[in-house]
């Protein structure tokens, strides 16, 4: 297994447990509700390079001709993508400020932002090929059919992460959110006392659980989106774009959500 795929994997745990539980209860109450929506996840996962489901991800439109040749025009200097290797180009409307991911080998999708700066000569054509060497470096893991079975799979866990990461900027402009965050370790240490006195093992398992998810979610979602930037980076010093991808184009390499999501969940973990 490569190791991009173990440090992925271990930062997939906790959508996995919770979205498992979250499938089983509406598998239980709306069954037939349940099949629709696995089907649906089944053509995403097909279709996922396809003009719906980059739509569904990125937002994403097919680029111009004229969008085409300028982007492509900007990455001459990659040598991976020249020739029979030129991706098709396509533009992300919800994307981080300075996004470019690639998608497998014959996808590249550019935010609308990068193109903006593209068209306008804000970016020269060696920062544009730093970014998208850097999205080279990771694209078997934005192409990869489980990766994104998985994340189709963990969507109930994406949403409640959403609201955690809302939750978090909150609990910064009030001072008892972050107090009752640090008590969580008081009220786990008795559930887990209560459970032993009743000898209720399940429960005991069950709290005990939570309580690991709590403290190691953040650091493993944290070491996944190094390990990402790793990747990204190892690929453009590889490539000889080191210099420009450190240079001003630098804070574009990182999705900002993801980010603010890990420095969240580590806080919780650290309190």
């Amino acid at each position: 297994m490569p190791r991009w795929r173990a440090c992925w994997a271990a930062a997939q745990i906790t959508g996995v447990l919770v979205s498992s539980y979250v499938w089983l209860l509406l598998a239980l109450a709306f069954p037939a509700a349940t099949a629709a929506i696995v089907l649906a996840g089944v053509g995403y996962v097909v279709g996922r390079t396809g003009r719906a489901g980059m739509w569904w991800r990125f937002g994403a439109r097919p680029a111009t001709s004229a969008e085409q040749h300028r982007v492509l025009a900007a990455t001459v200097p990659v040598t991976a993508l020249r020739g029979r290797h030129e991706p098709a180009i396509w533009i992300g409307l919800r994307m981080d400020t300075g996004a470019v991911v690639m998608v497998g080998e014959r996808h590249l999708v550019v935010g609308a932002d990068v193109l903006r700066r593209v068209l306008t000569g804000d970016l020269a054509d060696e920062q544009v090929s730093a970014l998208v060497t850097h999205a080279l470096g990771q694209r078997h893991m934005h192409g990869s059919p489980l990766v994104a079975a998985v994340e189709v799979y963990c969507l109930p866990w994406e949403l409640v992460a959403m609201v955690a990461n809302h939750v978090g900027r909150a609990r910064r402009r009030v001072p008892l959110l972050p107090l009752a965050w640090r008590a969580r370790w008081v009220v786990f240490g008795m559930a887990l006392i209560d459970s032993v006195r009743g000898s209720r093992w399940p429960a005991l398992i069950g709290v005990a659980l939570i309580a690991l998810l709590s403290l190691t979610t953040g650091y493993l979602q944290g070491r996944w989106i190094k390990r990402m930037h790793a990747l990204g980076q190892q690929r453009a010093a590889a490539d000889g774009f080191g210099p420009a991808l450190a240079g001003p184009c630098a804070h574009c390499t990182a999705s900002r959500m993801a980010v603010r999501r890990v420095e969240t969940l580590t806080e919780g973990a650290r309190s």
